[in-house]
């Protein structure tokens, strides 16, 4: 029997399992799909063998990847697909790469149809024992953990696994004071509307989760995007969209308005607010209203997004209660607004610190090619605060990156230029070998004082570029977290639709964003896994955060030949090494950083449990010491930089060594 044969043999068994359990229910539109799957899937292997930088053919091992991937994706928690069901699927399991090859989407839509048959039965099994009376003495306990979840074998597991699952949620409801009758329907509802939802799965979306583990195989920054998510993707991409500017939400199967974007149409409107509910949608002034009440969160969203200047009416329960209204608004183009660096001086035993706080590397690229003199950019923007911090009078400048996840490569070069001469600032590898070098070529810097790069786990590819090349020209020091995310990859996302076009308008069949190159710093270390380490550890619990290194199927670290470059002698072992006694002699005396030391162990603890007890007492007692625990607080976005730099302890902490450096820079420690 040929591979090919064996497949089809075993997807038409497969497909025989699934018609023998019972009819077809819960499956996902079968209208006709506009979306040419065989053509989207030969064009994402092609770019996957030729352009992604390990240069690896969709082989087994690649199969086998995504074959977990695909079926984790559905069922993270092993609670509906059985181990019979899995052993089956497992059959092709070194085969996903010439389904690929061939553009067969009939396995993962075979799957689908398996998840959804596995949800109506659980779905059954609570309706019917949703009325029992629950022990909550009994000694036993949920895993919560994916990888230590294991699929259940007979129907006696299953039962045994979804009667501790629902324990397990009248428990959480318990915790909000949700008992009996009220906390049953609000189970009941709950599962529901996931049936409700991944009935309304279509073909594009199964696509999207097939092929998103095809390409998360390969490394966990390659996905492909569908046309609707693409959508989206580019949305955020260009900041702006032309809608009514609010965020919506399904909550029970109710379009819900979850946050009103300033500036927007809502906003001006002035009648909508948070938590209204929208029960339908019609289009200009005349048109019927539709019902939307149980339609996908998508396909509402396509319905009130429409060009500027159109109108959609809104038919709007509003909060708390009240007369169903209908609301008429033009739709207006809608502008993401982005943070912007900021800055605050402190005083710190008379040394003046300057702290910018730069929340990405953003450009207004459409606004500097049209010529605009004073486009948005983040490197025009620290330079005038540098300026600033000159007039005032300020030693040393700490720029802070730890919530920095990146941005434009272009302006992460050209800020790392303020503060050296000129030189390299990273180099980049592609999967043939060949290494490009990017330098700075503005002589001059805008700062040439001391300097600390503040930086934490969340700070990513870009803030590592940075990091990087300061550390490696030593012209300051890394302060924060031991190491960066760890992110040193590069992507590049292709429109599928424009690659096969010539003339006219491209089909809308998604789009691949897939990793390319690598980067490397001055020196010749990729940022990649490792990140960049700090010169002085300052303990947070962002310390604990997953990086890179947490990721499945991560690229490994490795090493390239150094650029030539300059150092300009800002830091040594000597003064690194006086910096750190200095930090280190403050936070452990200190009451503030042995509470942080404290709350590490407990959050690792908290972070590491693996299943939860079901005996009440045992459930509570975690739960209150979840709740009292630590958390990783994570700031929101604005503009208001009295919030956005907050001199707590641990700024504190970094502010004083700052001041250190600056005074064993002087020889006045």
């Amino acid at each position: 029997m040929t591979r090919a044969t064996r497949i089809t043999a075993v997807l038409a068994l497969f497909s025989l399992g699934i018609v023998m359990v019972g009819p077809a229910i819960g499956q996902p539109d079968q209208k006709k799909d506009p979306l040419p799957t065989d053509r989207v899937m030969r064009l994402v292997r092609l770019l996957l063998e030729q352009e992604h930088i390990s240069e690896r053919e969709l082989d087994d091992t690649i199969s086998e990847r995504a074959m977990k991937g695909y079926l984790e994706s559905l069922d993270p928690l092993k609670l509906y697909f059985t181990q019979r069901d899995v052993n089956t699927i497992r059959k092709l399991e070194h085969d996903l790469d010439d389904i690929v090859r061939r553009g067969e989407d009939s396995f993962a839509h075979l799957v689908f149809k398996t998840f959804m048959k596995r949800i109506e039965e659980r779905i059954a099994f609570i309706e019917k024992v949703i009325e029992e009376k629950i022990d909550y003495t009994t000694r036993e306990y949920f895993i919560t953990d994916p990888e230590v979840a294991v699929y259940a074998t007979n129907q006696e597991q299953i039962d045994r696994r979804w009667r501790r699952r629902l324990k397990y949620d009248h428990l959480r409801l318990k915790l909000d004071k949700v008992e009996g009758a009220e906390a049953r329907d609000q189970i009941l509802r709950r599962y529901r509307n996931f049936r409700r939802r991944m009935r309304q799965v279509d073909a594009e979306e199964i696509l999207g989760f097939f092929l998103g583990a095809i390409t998360h195989a390969f490394d966990p920054h390659t996905a492909y995007i569908a046309p609707k998510p693409y959508e989206d993707f580019m949305i955020g991409m260009r900041l702006n969209y032309q809608g009514i500017g609010a965020h919506l939400q399904d909550q029970d199967g109710h379009i819900v308005i979850t946050k009103v974007i300033p500036g927007g149409a809502v906003s001006k409107y002035g009648k909508l607010k948070d938590g209204d509910k929208i029960l339908g949608v019609g289009q200009g002034k005349g048109g019927d209203i539709l019902d939307v009440v149980g339609m996908k969160l998508s396909d509402v969203v396509k319905k009130i997004r429409g060009k500027e200047g159109t109108v959609v009416r809104l038919q709007v329960k509003p909060k708390g209660g009240g007369d169903t209204t209908i609301h008429e608004l033009s739709r207006a183009r809608i502008h993401i607004k982005e943070d912007r660096a900021q800055s605050k001086v402190f005083d710190i035993d008379g040394v003046k610190v300057g702290v910018i706080d730069l929340p990405s590397f953003y450009s207004d690229g459409a606004a500097a090619r049209r010529g605009v003199k004073d486009y948005r950019s983040c490197t025009r923007d620290v330079r005038k605060l540098l300026e600033g911090f000159k007039k005032d009078g300020v030693d040393t400048v700490v720029l802070d990156l730890r919530w920095n996840g990146g941005g434009l490569l272009n302006e992460a070069i050209r800020l790392t230029g303020l503060f050296i001469d000129k030189g390299p600032v990273v180099q980049v590898k592609d999967g043939r070998g060949e290494v490009s070098c990017y330098n700075d070529r503005d002589a001059g810097m805008a700062w040439k004082g001391p300097l600390v790069i503040l930086t934490s786990r969340f700070s990513a590819s870009a803030s590592e570029i940075i990091a990087g090349a300061v550390q490696d020209y030593k012209r300051g020091l890394v302060v924060g977290d031991p190491s960066t995310h760890g992110k040193g990859t590069v992507q590049q996302v292709m429109d599928l639709g424009d690659l096969i076009t010539r003339r006219g308008k491209p089909p809308a069949l998604g789009a691949l964003k897939i990793t390319m190159q690598k980067f490397y710093r001055p020196d010749g270390d990729s940022t990649q896994l490792r990140g960049v380490r700090s010169d002085v550890v300052v303990p947070a619990l962002t310390g604990e955060v997953e990086g890179e290194s947490s990721l499945d199927y991560a690229l490994e670290f490795d090493h390239i030949p150094a650029a030539k470059h300059a150092t300009l002698a800002m830091v040594s072992p000597a003064i690194k090494g006086q910096v750190q006694q200095l930090s280190k002699a403050r936070t452990d005396a200190s009451a503030a950083f042995k509470k942080t030391r404290t709350d590490i162990a407990r959050y690792r603890k908290l972070r590491d449990l693996k299943m939860v007890p079901l005996e009440e007492k045992a459930f509570l007692a975690l739960q209150e010491d979840r709740e009292s625990g630590p958390e990783v607080e994570v700031p929101q976005s604005t503009n208001d930089e009295t919030l956005r730099i907050r001199k707590d302890d641990f700024l504190s902490e970094v502010l004083r060594i700052a001041a250190d450096y600056t005074k064993v820079l002087k020889g006045t420690v």
